[in-house]
């Protein structure tokens, strides 16, 4: 992939057009290795349809939420000229947003709670425990826990 703002490729790629992976033991039925793909649909396209509206719906009730106002864009350096020294990996609810719509960027739903959960980390690796955006972090996550850990239940509960 040549990638591009956000780390979205500018282009989509189907996994068998990549040179080498059927050669390395790579089969179709192995797309996205998730551990919830069976939460979804088998077929492939609709798994992505599937988990793409998912992701919008939890970025949705984070974004809503009292909490994600430190988290909706990246941190600005000139307000905090050292958060990028400390923090290398950087993410947002805004950065996530743009990936979700890109449609190529988030192919497992582990991909997707890896970022937030990073979120999350960042805060609380930049700040100390009294500040509000350490307890923003603290809440948030336990918020989004909750909805992952609900939506999961009740998709296997309607698959069962």
């Amino acid at each position: 992939f040549f990638q591009k703002e956000a780390g979205i490729p500018r282009r989509l790629m189907k996994p068998e057009d990549i040179p080498g992976l059927r050669e390395a033991g790579w089969t179709p039925d192995q797309w996205g290795h998730s551990k919830s793909r069976s939460t979804f649909s088998s077929d492939y396209n609709t798994y992505r349809q599937q988990l793409t509206s998912l992701m919008r719906m939890l970025l949705k009730s984070l974004v809503d939420h009292a909490d994600a106002w430190p988290f909706k864009e990246p941190v600005d350096s000139r307000d905090v000229p050292d958060y990028y020294d400390i923090i290398k990996d950087p993410i947002d609810l805004k950065t996530m947003s743009r990936r979700v719509e890109s449609e190529q960027y988030y192919v497992t739903l582990e991909m997707f709670v890896a970022d937030l959960k990073r979120m999350f980390i960042n805060a609380r690796t930049y700040n100390s425990p009294d500040t509000i955006y350490f307890k923003c972090s603290t809440r948030l996550e336990a918020y989004f826990t909750n909805r992952i850990q609900s939506h999961l239940a009740q998709a296997a509960s309607t698959k069962n």
